[in-house]
């Protein structure tokens, strides 16, 4: 040991290990402050996201107002292109969906989209809340379908922003649906099973939920990736999909045939019309492929 002079300011060795674990003691202290804002500043910030946040009524019937006008006027001079379209949907307000629980990604407890045309929910069907708020955006989107498709028929449209749907089946759904995505985003391809020609594996997550009796957790299936961006693109939506991740902003279209179609009463068929949907009731290929599904499910 070094010698210390009595009176000396040197501190004694335990003097010295008494400061430095007082210095240690505050350190450590000041970490756990630091530690718990930071926790508490995320449990904040995850709250917030899981918490949908609120919609003004009133910002939406405005916002409505001017899209139906932009929609409108494209319309009016047979303008389908995929870039008035974008440009519309880029001032649109997509409200939030707290209801598609089999499309949310996980840890999110609602989505932005919207449903136009026919729906079906609980035993009752109609045309949709945005279908009659926005019927001439509803013309718009039916006309940029038409311009590559004319004949394909279809019910309803389902718009999606900015979520990449996880693994599910639209059940609802007749089967064949055309789908595009809009807007500058890199990635967003969306895979589909296909048991024929896919050979892009994907495993259901196994300590997650069954599909369905064909989509049990843990299972493996091969599919094929549809670059649907500014494309469009035709798939089966009663086979097990999803959106891959993406950067950026995107918007989604698919339109589809409700199954339940052939229960829709005139007074809905006349609305359906009324905001755009050509829809033929009669079409004898839709009936047999409802025939095939119904004999599927028995």
């Amino acid at each position: 040991r070094w010698p210390v002079r009595r009176g000396s300011s040197t501190p004694s060795l335990g003097a010295t290990s008494a400061l430095a674990g007082q210095r240690l003691a505050r350190r450590r202290q000041r970490f756990s402050r630091r530690r718990k804002a930071v926790a508490g500043a995320a449990a904040t910030q995850t709250s917030a996201e899981a918490k949908p946040p609120k919609q003004s009524h009133r910002r939406l019937a405005q916002n409505a107002e001017y899209i139906e006008q932009a929609a409108r006027a494209a319309v009016e001079v047979a303008d389908f292109s995929l870039r008035t379209v974008l440009q519309i949907l880029q001032r649109l307000d997509v409200p939030i969906n707290t209801n598609r629980k089999n499309v949310m990604p996980k840890g999110r407890t609602y989505v932005h989209g919207m449903l136009l045309g026919l729906y079906s929910y609980g035993g009752t069907m109609g045309v949709s809340l945005a279908s009659r708020r926005h019927p001439w955006l509803t013309r718009l989107l039916v006309g940029a379908l038409r311009t590559e498709s004319p004949d394909f028929p279809f019910t309803s449209i389902q718009l999606n922003y900015n979520y990449a749907s996880r693994p599910h089946i639209d059940k609802n759904n007749l089967g064949t649906s055309y789908i595009i995505a809009l807007g500058p985003h890199t990635g967003g391809g969306v895979w589909v099973h296909d048991a024929e020609v896919g050979d892009v594996p994907f495993t259901l997550d196994e300590e997650g939920e069954d599909i369905s009796s064909s989509y049990r957790a843990g299972d493996t299936f091969f599919g094929k990736v549809l670059c649907s961006q500014d494309t469009w693109s035709v798939f089966d939506g009663n086979q097990l999909h999803f959106t891959q991740p993406f950067e950026g902003e995107r918007y989604s279209l698919v339109f589809f045939t409700c199954d339940r179609y052939a229960a829709a009463p005139l007074a809905v068929r006349d609305a359906l019309h009324e905001v755009g949907f050509d829809f033929d009731w009669a079409d004898e290929n839709v009936k047999a492929t409802l025939a095939e599904k119904l004999q599927r499910r028995a």
